[in-house]
């Protein structure tokens, strides 16, 4: 059994994935023999890695650690670190090897909009997401859409949208089989985006400070960097 030690956040599992696949992973990958430890500095978003690396057919130990420097110790119980950046070089972290940008993601195909607008990203202290303005533009501009994503304002249960409105509507497997059915993606740099990019779909992506977009956006990907809404076409 090859054990394989990653960390960090939902959309780090994301990358990770394609990390896994790479052609230029030292090991075979064979899932049946792979057994992959995820890190992450407090809980909360625990169970959606889980998730989605289930969904993915890949056995996981998605684990708490009270913080980074505990990582010295568990990576000496690992044959190999997988990284969660695009390239070889995991910035803060060892050297690793380059993703597969087009992994073989799992996943059901889904009668999904032709785009899908992903509300938000990142963690509550890290928040990127679209203002309810913005959510009402796209919803008129825009037909065939599906609106993904989590929220607690109830915005998203008062309005009336034109289009289909599934926030906080999904389990992580629909989440992917919406996004990898979908043909255009809108978004902000996190797991749905990287998700997207992994998928070959056509994502218009914008980027905002702090979310390690030049880490994670692969060259080959076809992501289209926007400011705001008024710069999608």
């Amino acid at each position: 059994m090859i054990k394989l030690l990653t960390g960090g956040g939902f959309g780090d599992a994301a990358m990770s994935v394609g990390k896994l696949h790479s052609k230029n992973a030292p090991f075979e990958v064979l899932l049946d023999n792979i057994i992959l430890t995820h890190i992450e500095v407090g809980n909360s978003l625990l169970p959606v890695i889980r998730e989605f690396y289930k969904s993915q057919g890949i056995t996981a130990v998605v684990t708490e650690i009270p913080n980074w420097d505990a990582k010295t110790k568990i990576r000496k119980e690992n044959d190999y670190y997988l990284g969660t950046h695009w390239s070889e070089h995991n910035v803060g972290a060892e050297t690793t090897w380059e993703i597969n940008p087009f992994p073989p993601l799992v996943f059901d195909t889904v009668e999904a909009g032709q785009t899908v607008v992903h509300i938000s990203s990142g963690r509550k202290d890290k928040f990127r997401g679209f203002s309810k303005k913005d959510i009402i533009e796209l919803d008129n501009r825009y037909n065939n859409v599906i609106f993904t994503g989590k929220s607690e304002d109830k915005f998203y249960n008062e309005y009336k949208f034109n289009n289909k409105n599934m926030v906080n509507k999904t389990t992580i497997k629909d989440l992917v089989d919406i996004i990898c059915s979908c043909e255009i993606f809108i978004g902000y740099a996190g797991f749905a985006l990287f998700l997207a990019g992994l998928a070959n779909k056509d994502v218009y992506g914008i980027k905002h400070w702090g979310d390690g977009w030049e880490y994670r956006v692969h060259p080959e990907w076809r992501v289209n960097q926007v400011k705001g809404i008024q710069d999608i076409v």
